[in-house]
């Protein structure tokens, strides 16, 4: 006789019930990141802000991403969906509550946790490599004193001097003064240019001077006190000096390096070199060595040393100032007193970019920052959601082997070896992550070395780093299953079987 059973899956208050219990979990979890996207809002603003770029919302973009967010929420809902319509209610209910056979349906399961892993081990390992390379950078000697030091931007063609003007150098001169006298500031001078600015190069050329056409040295014009300003350090001859004018003999400082590779034979102070452009049409300046200083970064933290040599604005045609300060004490307090001081000497002229040397060598590597901190962010979601993916698969696993559970402990086993069971499933595939992750991060960072400073693409402290908080997680992530299932009461397991 053949008995066909038929049945009706329809929604009762126990199904809506679970339903709304899901959905409040979900959403505090997703509070987690709130901190995360406020944080990220504001480091784009605040780069917005500070590089003049406007950086909205793209619509084409956020419907892309929310096509996807649905499209991917909907094929991996059907699947589950499609395998619930194949239900063989005989065998459902032969089978019983905790059948084995539950167990060990989960391939797809496993299979999609182990892929978040992989992809968490990649995120993870290139989160710490930016990481590390930001905190190089920031460790970076840049040979100069970053801290306490004021800078700004005055634009002195608004008084109509030429470029040979006397009395261009007489203003600067005058500010400078000026400025000096202010309470708290303890030295303060005029440059061409700063750290990250640009600079003027050219080739040099003279006697017993090792000339290589490819060789440019960087050239900034400086008041007297700049070297005091900036604390570099002279290591041989003097600094320059009131002695020093448009008339006297023209002198030049030289950098360590330049000293070292273009002045090889003997010191350098008293030797005399020519700056001359490169194409020949101007004439040369003749310029004479008083004095080596220490080396220092000039265009970027990541770069080699360069050839830099410095000129006194007295003895060159200079027209735009970038003053620097040193001072003491609070900042916006300093920042307003320099400029009335410059404004008490000529109210005309325009001061822009005020801000602190730490700030303009930090800018050098927004990119770097950005970078560093998009990645770590994304890294921390694709831990979150293996960690979650762990989480609900051995959550699911310890309801479908309860009876297992309750059978095992009725016949003697141990509450820690159970636990040890669960803990250990979790530990597999964590493992088979990492292992199905790991040649794919070694291949994904070759693209990304040219972006590393101070590491090498399969840096080691960086990998053992992401695996270890990689294990970490996910052995955290399977503690409650596992004293889930080692709280099974046996009688209670196996009545309901």
């Amino acid at each position: 006789m053949n008995v066909h059973i038929s049945y009706k899956l329809q929604r009762t208050p126990d199904i809506d019930k679970e339903m709304q219990h899901w959905t409040e979990k979900i959403q505090k979890r997703l509070q987690v990141f709130r901190p995360e996207l406020i944080h990220l809002k504001g480091m784009v603003e605040e780069i917005s802000a500070r590089e003049g770029t406007c950086v909205s919302l793209n619509l084409r973009l956020l419907s892309f991403t929310f096509a996807v967010t649905v499209g991917t929420a909907l094929l991996f809902g059907t699947l589950p969906a499609l395998r619930a319509t194949r239900l063989q209610l005989t065998d459902s209910l032969k089978s019983g509550r905790g059948g084995f056979s539950g167990a060990g349906r989960t391939p797809l399961a496993k299979i999609l946790v182990v892929s978040q892993v992989a992809l968490s081990l990649v995120l993870m390992v290139a989160a710490c490599l930016f990481l590390r390379t930001l905190v190089n950078l920031n460790r970076v000697d840049t040979g100069f004193n970053k801290e306490n030091v004021l800078r700004l931007n005055i634009d002195s063609t608004i008084t109509g001097y030429k470029d040979d003007d006397p009395r261009l150098t007489i203003l600067f001169k005058q500010i400078e003064e000026r400025v000096n006298g202010l309470p708290g500031v303890r030295a303060a001078s005029f440059s061409a240019f700063t750290f990250h600015e640009g600079s003027w190069n050219s080739s040099i050329h003279g006697p017993g001077i090792l000339v290589d056409p490819h060789v440019n040295v960087h050239h900034n014009d400086i008041g007297d006190a700049y070297f005091q300003v900036m604390q570099i350090p002279l290591l041989a001859g003097r600094s320059f000096g009131p002695q020093d004018t448009a008339t006297s003999l023209h002198v030049a400082i030289i950098s360590e390096q330049m000293a070292r590779h273009l002045f090889p034979a003997g010191s350098p102070i008293g030797r005399t070199y020519y700056i001359g452009s490169d194409d020949g049409t101007e004439p040369p300046l003749q310029e004479q060595v008083i004095g080596v200083a220490r080396d220092v970064k000039f265009g970027n933290l990541n770069e080699p040393i360069a050839y830099i040599d410095y000129l006194p604005y007295t003895q060159r045609e200079w027209r735009f100032g970038d003053l620097e300060v040193r001072y003491s004490g609070d900042f916006s307090a300093i920042a307003r007193e320099v400029q009335q001081a410059i404004h008490s000497v000529d109210r005309r002229l325009p001061i822009t970019h005020i801000t602190t040397l730490d700030e303009q060598v930090a800018r050098s590597f927004t990119n770097q920052t950005i970078i560093a901190e998009l990645s770590a962010f994304f890294a921390s979601v694709a831990v979150f959601l293996s960690c979650i993916g762990l989480y609900g698969l051995m959550s699911y696993l310890v309801s479908r082997r309860t009876g297992e559970i309750g059978i095992r402990m009725a016949l003697g086993a141990k509450r820690s070896g159970v636990a040890w069971q669960v803990m250990r499933e979790i530990g597999l595939l964590v493992l088979a992550g990492i292992i199905v992750g790991l040649p794919v991060t070694l291949s994904g960072i070759r693209l990304v070395r040219n972006m590393l400073y101070g590491l090498s693409g399969t840096d080691p402290l960086s990998l053992a780093a992401a695996i270890g908080l990689l294990l970490f997680a996910g052995m955290a992530s399977g503690y409650l299953p596992a004293r889930r299932a080692s709280s099974v009461d046996p009688v209670v397991a196996l009545r309901d079987e």
